[in-house]
């Protein structure tokens, strides 16, 4: 008796350390797409105040108001034959950009306007008052490692920190436009586009 009862025992080991428990449980995955980010404007490209005359067409001749990108350098004038002439009063300052939201060290790519693309003209486009044009649109990164952002027809690339931002300042020279209109003591103003990609 004392042997069939022992293998018995035996047995019921056996089967019991046979037996695995095993539990499960469904997850989820996730995942989020965030291909959206912020390009705000801190403050627009001013050239601040000057003198302006203008020439006509057939005299010929353009004056010229450079608005470096870098804030430290000073604007500067220059002007061809002509009569055309732009003397600075009051110094204007480069637009300010920045970029927040972007992966860090993540390299994007900056597109500012083309020549002739942007026109500053007085409220009203009145007749009789000549126009501006803006073109030759520089840039300078200004967060990080500091420097000049190269463009090649007005496309360059910079890289944001390791928290995914950076700032940027943007300059760009104006011009009078030869014409027999003559420019009015009032403010000039005119669009222009910023695009950052990434």
């Amino acid at each position: 008796m004392n042997k069939i009862a022992t293998g018995l025992a035996a047995s019921v080991l056996l089967v019991s350390a046979g037996h695995v428990a095993a539990e499960t449980v469904t997850s989820t995955a996730t995942a989020t797409v965030q291909n959206a980010f912020t390009l705000a404007e801190v403050s627009a490209l001013d050239f601040g105040t000057f003198r302006a005359t203008n020439t006509t067409v057939a005299l010929g001749g353009v004056a010229t108001l450079v608005r470096p990108a870098n804030a430290a350098t000073a604007s500067s004038t220059s002007a061809t034959a002509g009569a055309a002439k732009i003397q600075s009063l009051v110094e204007g300052a480069p637009g300010e950009y920045t970029v927040s939201g972007v992966a860090g060290f993540s390299t994007l790519t900056l597109t500012l306007p083309l020549t002739t693309e942007v026109t500053l003209a007085a409220a009203g486009t009145p007749a009789g008052v000549a126009t501006f044009a803006v073109e030759d649109f520089t840039a300078y990164k200004t967060s990080g490692t500091a420097g000049a952002i190269a463009l090649a027809s007005s496309v360059g690339t910079f890289q944001v920190d390791a928290a995914g931002e950076a700032t940027f300042t943007i300059g760009a020279s104006l011009e009078t436009v030869p014409s027999a209109d003559t420019y009015a003591d009032v403010p000039y103003s005119g669009d222009y586009i910023v695009t950052v990609e990434y």
